[in-house]
């Protein structure tokens, strides 16, 4: 998988008047389960509070068959990680593959550290969706306004096939 994508985002949940914890197993995948949980409540440092984010990192890993142990799809330590955050807007879920659940794990008791690596990676992968899309677009927009932007529509698929030629090179003439 190697990525750390969003899986939904949502507002506050209540219920009988009362805001509720958002439940993680509903974005488990097959029989995996959830082996461990760290809870990285909000802080003040150095005078600059974070206490609007509430982040659970949920290490996850598929369970054996007790049948035959040996029959566990991987021998990792954890399968994936769901990063949980609580915050002003609501509840964001994200998804990690095996290698940012062992990094995270890493930490061990370094709450803070922790805390600051789950901000840093919505961060930056926020950021890398806008740019890309920003990058698209106006890909896209120049391939339109030079002529380039190309479609087909596939009736027996009942889609549309769009896709963009390359720039026409111009030979220098000698």
């Amino acid at each position: 998988m190697r990525a750390f994508k969003q899986l939904t985002r949502c507002g506050h949940i209540y219920k009988k008047g009362r805001e509720i914890a958002l439940d993680p197993a509903e974005y488990l995948t097959g029989s995996e389960k959830i082996v461990e949980t760290r809870d990285l409540p909000g802080f003040t440092h150095d005078g600059v509070t974070y206490e609007s984010h509430h982040f659970y990192i949920h290490f996850c890993r598929y369970e054996r068959d007790g049948r035959n142990p040996s029959a566990n799809p991987s021998t990792r330590r954890f399968s994936s990680v769901l990063v949980i955050v609580n915050h002003g807007g609501g509840w964001e879920v994200w998804s990690g593959d095996y290698m940012l659940a062992a990094a995270l794990h890493r930490y061990g008791d370094d709450n803070m550290g922790a805390f600051w690596l789950c901000w840093y990676l919505l961060d930056s992968t926020k950021e890398a969706l806008h740019v890309g899309r920003h990058e698209a677009s106006r890909e896209y927009r120049q391939a339109f306004a030079e002529g380039r932007l190309k479609k087909r529509k596939l009736p027996r698929q009942n889609s549309v096939k769009i896709w963009i030629e390359p720039p026409a090179t111009v030979e220098a003439v000698a």
